[in-house]
């Protein structure tokens, strides 16, 4: 039985996080980059279509496109709650019918499974976070809330997958991002330890916050392309103030790099969930483009 990481004594997290932070990423290996958009026009249509029905039936709405949805609903639907971040559009997105089910499964086998895995077995993330980012008057209270996953309980080996089902505007998507190698020397004068950083960085007026602020860049990457990331790079959504954003992320982890890693992990929600095969990921992994 693994020790979980979160019940370790703050000191010891301090040191895998020094420690991990020195080590090289799959991504670092295979693409020499913290970050890359990857080409992939096929799955990011059927999502895009598929939203686009859903959500207007689901909220009884109509709306031209993804962009304008915020012009179609009230403030109590693009507001965010203060806890986790989330608005009631995409709550009413949170249950997956056997539609978005095989659009999904299809993506991660055939995509994930030929472009970046490379044959390696991994698991997925069970339920993908559906994002509908809305401009709203308090968005502002809520983001830009800097962070990497580790700080929220998350598998420190997990890869990271940003889609954006809606086309790059003029003031981006917002969603901004900063390399591994900045995010380290931000979390230095912490000695690593990232909750103290995380409960700074989020009151607006602080040190933390400029110095995040000043060295996190847009992400540029087109409705077609998919943003490969680092787990440790920190990021935040942003403010929107001309248009809706839709995206999807998704986790994945190589299945060695989950057993040979000495401690099990548990979301800091207040679900607890397990990132466990049948909790957090899939109950079946996939390899060579199929279900092992």
């Amino acid at each position: 039985m693994k020790e979980i990481y979160n019940d370790l004594p703050v000191g010891k997290q301090q040191e895998f996080m020094r420690n991990f932070f020195e080590t090289k990423s799959f991504i670092q290996e295979k693409f020499g980059a913290d970050s890359l958009n990857l080409e992939e026009n096929f799955y990011t249509k059927q999502l895009r279509n598929y939203f686009d029905s859903t959500i207007k039936k689901r909220l009884n709405i109509g709306f031209d496109k993804l962009e304008n949805i915020h012009k179609s609903v009230d403030d109590q639907l693009t507001s965010y709650d203060f806890d986790y971040g989330i608005n009631g559009i995409t709550k009413a997105l949170y249950d997956m019918d056997e539609e978005f089910v095989s659009i999904y499964h299809d993506f991660i086998k055939n995509w994930i499974g030929k472009n970046i895995a490379d044959g390696r077995k991994f698991w997925f993330q069970k339920t993908p976070t559906i994002r509908v980012h809305c401009p709203g008057a308090n968005s502002k209270t809520v983001y830009p809330a800097y962070h990497n996953d580790t700080f929220l309980g998350h598998h420190p080996y997990e890869l990271n997958i940003w889609i954006p089902l809606t086309y790059l505007g003029n003031e981006g998507h917002g969603f901004d991002l900063m390399d591994v190698n900045e995010s380290k020397e931000i979390l230095k004068p912490y000695d690593f330890d990232i909750f103290k950083y995380y409960a700074e960085v989020r009151n607006h007026s602080s040190q933390a916050f400029k110095v995040t602020s000043e060295k996190a860049k847009p992400v540029t990457t087109e409705f077609g392309q998919i943003l490969l990331f680092d787990v440790r790079s920190l990021h935040s959504t942003m403010p929107m103030h001309q248009q809706t954003r839709v995206s999807m992320d998704v986790r994945i982890i190589f299945d060695e790099d989950k057993n040979n890693h000495p401690f099990a992990h548990t979301g800091l929600g207040r679900m607890k969930t397990p990132f466990e095969p049948g909790a957090y990921y899939h109950e079946k992994a996939v390899q060579n483009s199929s279900f092992a």
